[in-house]
């Protein structure tokens, strides 16, 4: 495949695979989390959801291990490279999850105690991560400064627009989902009045 055939119908193919399965991975998550997050309703625990699953799983990542083009680096360490990105993911997935069930926990304390908290943990868990985690430089010194910024904002472009337009289905399909509920139930109100 050509890098002409990798950068356009490869990467909007891949774009749409992934999309497709975070949308369904993220999906099922908010129809867990409606009712659950303090008083937002469906459509708001939705958008809760998508932020979150974006910060923790493309943001914050791309913090600690962005991503260079691709034959930079030594083909010796792609396993360990791998093994390093994926081991980050993980924990910054799970110490969202874990920063929520606090501040579920925390709730009846106040919204804002609750964040701050959840938050707190969240960062902290991702600190220490980052700092564990052996760094990864193997950009050589000759590579183009430009080239390999306009490539890491460019995979940061695609990811966002890639969880904006998750977002943007979910609730879209949520708030749909809700009116037709909610009407249903006036619909059985009324005719239980008759």
């Amino acid at each position: 495949m050509s890098r002409g055939e990798q950068a356009g119908p490869g990467l909007a193919t891949a774009t749409i695979i992934v999309g497709l399965v975070a949308g369904g991975v993220v999906g099922i998550a908010s129809a867990f989390a409606v009712g659950r997050l303090g008083g937002l309703g469906p459509v708001g625990s939705t958008a809760v959801v998508v932020l979150l699953a974006y910060l923790a799983y493309t943001v914050v990542p791309w913090l600690k291990y962005p991503p260079n083009p691709p034959a930079v680096g030594s083909a010796d360490t792609i396993g360990e490279r791998t093994a390093l990105y994926f081991s980050f993911v993980a924990v910054s997935l799970l110490a969202v999850v874990a920063a929520v069930l606090l501040a579920r926990a925390l709730l009846a304390r106040g919204p804002w105690v609750a964040v701050v908290a959840g938050a707190a943990l969240y960062v902290v868990v991702v600190g220490v991560a980052g700092l564990v985690l052996a760094p990864i430089d193997e950009v050589p010194d000759s590579f183009p400064a430009t080239t390999l910024y306009a490539f890491r904002i460019g995979s940061l472009a695609t990811s966002t627009a890639l969880w904006a337009g998750v977002a943007l289905a979910l609730t879209g399909l949520t708030a749909r989902t809700w009116r037709a509920h909610q009407a249903d139930v006036e619909r059985r109100a009324a005719a239980a009045a008759l």
